[in-house]
């Protein structure tokens, strides 16, 4: 895959394409950033951030614990492609 340009993160997840878009609103869900605010950071509405959630595999991310929340972000981790865009992502879970 190429190298990524310096761009906000919102325009590097755009230059990927859709299923890397969900693997990141994803991410950034599992770990406990709310809608408004991955929208905020992904330049993307609410409602798009809301849908990719909604039809993803953890819409429910209360019914989640926060063990089954880390499993799944350290699955996601080993994308490389996310690896590169979050490069600075924590990649833990924000306990509540």
């Amino acid at each position: 895959m190429k190298a990524l340009p310096e761009l906000p993160i919102g325009a590097r997840v755009k230059l990927l394409g859709r299923d890397v878009t969900e693997m990141v609103v994803d991410a950034l869900w599992l770990s406990g950033f709310t809608i408004a605010s991955i929208a905020k950071t992904l330049d993307m509405t609410r409602s798009q951030v809301g849908g990719i959630i909604a039809r993803g595999p953890y819409p429910q991310r209360g019914a989640l614990t926060i063990d089954e929340r880390q499993t799944a972000l350290d699955l996601l981790k080993d994308e490389d492609a996310l690896r590169r865009l979050l490069p600075r992502f924590s990649w833990r879970v924000v306990r509540p």
